[in-house]
C-alpha cells in the first residue's frame, strides 16, 4: 500500500472553497473553479482524491487522479525556490 505523506485540506478563497495538498513545508492548490469544493479524502491506494463540488450545479462527488510523486516534487521545488530567494 502507498503511504500518503500529504495532507489534504479545504480553504475558503474569494467566497469559494478550494482543495489543497500540503507536505511538511509547502502547499499546492488542487482545485481552481467557481464552485464549492470540500470533503476531500485520499483513495485507499493513494493515487486519487475524492471530493464534493458544485461545479456541475449540484453537490456531486468528483474524483481527481493525482501523481503523488510529481506533486511531492512540485512542493519540494516551491520550498527550494523560497529558500534561494
Amino acid at each position: 500500500m502507498n503511504k500518503i505523506s500529504l495532507l489534504l485540506f479545504v480553504v475558503l478563497l474569494n467566497c469559494f472553497n478550494e482543495v489543497f495538498a500540503q507536505d511538511m513545508f509547502e502547499c499546492k492548490r488542487l482545485t481552481y473553479d467557481s464552485a464549492q469544493n470540500g470533503f476531500a479524502s485520499w483513495s485507499p491506494d493513494g493515487k486519487s482524491i475524492a471530493f464534493t463540488s458544485t461545479r456541475s450545479g449540484n453537490f456531486d462527488i468528483w474524483i481527481m487522479e493525482l501523481d503523488v510523486e510529481q506533486l511531492k516534487k512540485e512542493l519540494m521545488k516551491l520550498m527550494n525556490e523560497k529558500v534561494l530567494d
